[in-house]
């Protein structure tokens, strides 16, 4: 704490007549080198953590692709079997039919040739003349041409139905085997997500370490103005000195920032207190001295404007979904993937969107990124092909289900360098 501020908290003692609470001392110059040393460390582990984060992001967004286009294939070949199974089904009803018909035919030669049984030799035969055989040969002839054309009708209809059965068999392996490549380049694709997510998991584990050392460095820096604040004793002098101390601080933290808001909003609680007692005691004839401090400033809640009740309701239930697990093609309600988040936040409002990533970017009215607003989606990657979204709450700041491993969150948006898009749903 600089010397001014320590001055007022003297001044502001003497003021009231009250005696000087030893508390402990302010950060040295030495002290401060080494928050700023593990700030910066923290800072490089940060940005290499969220570069990790936006590759395993973008290996997510392929490989929400390619299980599309696996449920594509698999809808495909369902119909293109379905379709072979009905030529299968009449090509056997056929197959039947020819059968018979050629039993039939076989069994009435036999009759005419082997039995003597009255048949086509008999209408030849009973012939009177020779124009009489003539016209009785052309009409055995022509019932038996009739007998020959239905059965050659049947087998020209069966070599049809088995040319398009060869036909549908060649669709249906081909697009077996874009399913099978597409498979391969997914399970190759996950061998790189679960090798990423390690590099993720690893670079994790080293900024929570600088995080948890940081923390405890960050808070050597507001351990004055926080006795200062817990002293019942404390005048509103020592109070407002430390309360505007810790606005300052506030600015230069980097992993305590909830805490300083804390003992902010706590300072201004007992300020109003101190001066409601001061108010009531002037009301009941006393008199007080003058003081510098008391005031109480409205602090800023760090969240962005809201423009309508529905933003409003879409902010709280995405909040309310802090901590919830990332599951990768998971919609809710207790485990979520990107897109499965936003559609599930959305649709608890009453608006639908899409199921993909890929899909939600072309939905709502595209809105330059300069003039975001809460409630918008915000798209990484590229416009055209995004591989993450996300829900702008405003102050540069988006809620989100990041990526395997992780929960959803509240995250800057100068940490990433890939926004690629914004889109107004509501």
């Amino acid at each position: 704490m600089n010397k001014k501020i320590i001055a007022a908290i003297l001044a502001g003692a003497m003021a009231f007549n009250t005696s000087i609470i030893a508390f402990a001392s302010p950060v040295t110059s030495e002290q401060k080198e080494q928050i700023e040393q593990k700030q910066s460390e923290y800072k490089d582990a940060e940005d290499k953590l969220n570069v990790l984060n936006q590759k395993l992001q973008e290996l997510q967004g392929q490989a929400q692709k390619l299980d599309a286009d696996i449920a594509s294939n698999n809808t495909e070949i369902k119909s293109k079997e379905n379709n072979i199974k009905s030529l299968e089904d009449e090509m056997t009803t056929l197959q039947k039919d020819l059968e018979e018909k050629e039993n039939l035919y076989g069994e009435r030669m036999r009759a005419i040739y082997k039995s003597g049984n009255p048949g086509y030799v008999e209408i030849i035969l009973s012939s009177t003349n020779f124009s009489d055989l003539a016209t009785n040969v052309q009409a055995v002839g022509k019932l038996m041409g009739m007998d020959k054309e239905m059965m050659d009708e049947i087998k020209a209809k069966k070599e049809e139905l088995n040319s398009k059965k060869t036909a549908m068999n060649a669709e249906l392996e081909k697009v077996q085997a874009l399913k099978a490549e597409t498979q391969t380049k997914l399970d190759e694709l996950n061998s790189q997500k679960s090798k990423q997510k390690e590099l993720v998991d690893q670079a994790a584990e080293v900024s929570k370490n600088i995080k948890v050392d940081l923390a405890s460095k960050e808070r050597t820096m507001i351990q004055y103005p926080k006795e200062v604040i817990e002293n019942s004793n404390s005048s509103i002098a020592d109070l407002t000195a430390a309360k505007d101390s810790l606005r300052e601080i506030r600015q230069q933290v980097k992993v305590i920032e909830s805490e300083v808001v804390d003992l902010i909003e706590k300072a201004k609680t007992s300020i109003d207190s101190k001066e409601a007692a001061k108010a009531s005691s002037v009301d009941r004839g006393g008199s007080v001295n003058n003081s510098s401090g008391g005031g109480s400033t409205n602090y800023p809640s760090g969240g962005g404007q809201v423009g309508s009740g529905s933003v409003s309701q879409l902010l709280s239930i995405a909040y309310s979904l802090q901590g919830k697990p990332y599951v990768y093609g998971a919609t809710g309600p207790n485990t979520f993937d990107c897109s499965g988040f936003t559609q599930y936040v959305y649709g608890r409002i009453g608006v639908g969107l899409s199921r993909t990533t890929f899909t939600q970017v072309n939905e709502g009215t595209s809105i330059p990124i300069s003039q975001a607003q809460a409630g918008d989606l915000v798209f990484f990657g590229s416009a055209s092909s995004p591989h993450h979204v996300g829900i702008y709450v405003g102050n540069g700041q988006y809620i989100h289900a990041p990526q395997t491993g992780d929960v959803v969150k509240v995250s800057s948006l100068s940490s990433r360098s890939d926004l690629a898009a914004v889109r107004r749903i509501l």
